[in-house]
C-alpha cells in the first residue's frame, strides 16, 4: 500500500488545497469578499515575486486566495492577465511530496518545473526561506497554466507554530466550511478529459449544469474535486467563458456552508444576487461573476 500511496500523483496530498483569485484591487476586492459575500479574510501577504494576497481560509485548510499585484516588474505573468480580465486563475493540488510527484509526472512522459515559495506576512518579520514547494507542468496541454501541486514543508509547520494566529480559521458569516470543487473548462468532454487523466485523475461521474449551459465530467483529486464542463449551448455561458479564456481557464467554484438557509439569509441582507436551484452536490446558490471579480461561485449544504 506504501508504494501505491508513493506511486501516485498525490501520495498522501489532499488533493484541492486552494483557488487562486486574480484581482486588480486586492483592498477593495477583499472588502467585498468580507461584507458582502460573507468570507472571514486574513490580513495581506507579500510574495518576493512581486504579488500580494489575502486568505479566506476554512475548517480543512483548503482556502480562496485573492491575488493581486504590488511590483508589476516582477509579476508579469499576473499582470498580463489582469490586463484581460479578473478571475480564477490557477487551482493549486497539495501533494505528498514534490519529488514524488515529478517522478510520478515523468514516468508518464510529462515534463515539469519546480521551485518554492514564501511570503512576508502582516504584522511579523520572520519570514521562513522555504513554506512551500511547487510543482509546474512544461506539457503543451490546457491545464499547464492553470493546474500546479505544491508541498507545505517542515519549516511552514513549524512556523505555523510559532504563528498560529497567521492560520486561524475565522467565523464565516456565510457558513463557509471547505472549498470542494473547481470547475475547469474544455471544448468537448471527450477531447478535453486527455489532460487529466494524462496526470492520472480519474473520471467519477457525469453531470449536468443547466444554470451555466454545460454538462460535465467530474473527476475526484483528494478530498476534493474538478469538475470539467463543456457548453450545451453556442450562445450560453460556459461558451460565452469559453471564447474569452480559452480551454483549461477555471469557470467557477463550489464551496460547502454549514447551512444554506443562512448562506442565503446573509446575501440577501447584503443585496448580493443569487439564483436557487439543485446542483451537483444538492441544494445550492450560485452568485454571478460580476459578484465575485471573475467566477461563478457557487455555495451548498454539506
Amino acid at each position: 500500500m506504501q508504494s501505491q500511496t508513493q506511486n501516485s500523483l498525490l501520495q498522501d496530498g489532499r488533493g484541492i488545497d486552494h483557488l487562486v483569485v486574480l484581482v486588480r484591487d486586492l483592498q477593495s476586492t477583499t472588502k467585498e469578499y468580507h461584507d458582502l459575500l460573507g468570507f472571514d479574510i486574513s490580513g495581506i501577504g507579500q510574495h518576493p515575486g512581486g504579488t500580494e494576497n489575502s486568505i479566506a481560509r476554512f475548517q480543512d485548510d483548503t482556502y480562496l486566495e485573492l491575488l493581486s499585484v504590488y511590483d508589476p516588474t516582477k509579476a508579469a505573468d499576473t499582470v498580463a492577465f489582469l490586463e484581460k480580465y479578473e478571475g480564477a486563475g490557477a487551482v493549486g493540488l497539495n501533494i505528498g511530496s514534490a519529488d514524488a510527484t515529478v517522478n510520478f509526472l515523468r514516468s508518464r512522459g510529462i515534463e515539469t518545473g519546480t521551485g518554492s515559495g514564501t511570503i512576508k506576512l502582516e504584522n511579523t518579520d520572520d519570514v521562513p526561506s522555504v513554506l512551500w514547494k511547487w510543482v509546474d507542468l512544461k506539457a503543451k496541454a490546457s491545464i499547464t497554466d492553470s493546474i500546479f501541486f505544491l508541498e507545505y514543508t517542515l519549516e511552514r509547520a513549524a512556523f505555523r507554530k510559532r504563528h498560529p494566529e497567521q492560520y486561524s480559521v475565522g467565523s464565516h458569516s456565510n457558513g463557509a466550511r471547505r472549498l470542494a470543487s473547481v470547475w475547469m473548462i474544455a471544448k468537448d468532454l471527450k477531447d478535453g478529459a486527455g489532460p487529466y487523466e494524462m496526470i492520472g485523475l480519474l473520471a467519477k461521474r457525469q453531470v449536468k449544469l443547466d444554470h451555466v449551459d454545460a454538462k460535465g465530467t467530474e473527476f475526484q483529486v483528494g478530498q476534493g474535486t474538478i469538475l470539467l464542463l463543456a457548453p450545451t449551448k453556442d450562445d450560453g455561458k460556459t461558451a460565452m467563458f469559453l471564447k474569452q479564456h480559452g480551454e483549461g481557464g477555471i469557470l467557477g467554484a463550489s464551496i460547502e456552508v454549514g447551512d444554506l438557509s443562512s448562506a442565503r439569509h446573509f446575501l440577501d441582507e447584503n443585496g448580493v444576487e443569487h439564483h436557487d436551484y439543485t446542483g451537483t452536490y444538492g441544494q445550492s446558490l450560485l452568485v454571478s461573476p460580476e459578484r465575485t471579480h471573475g467566477l461563478w461561485l457557487e455555495i451548498y449544504e454539506g
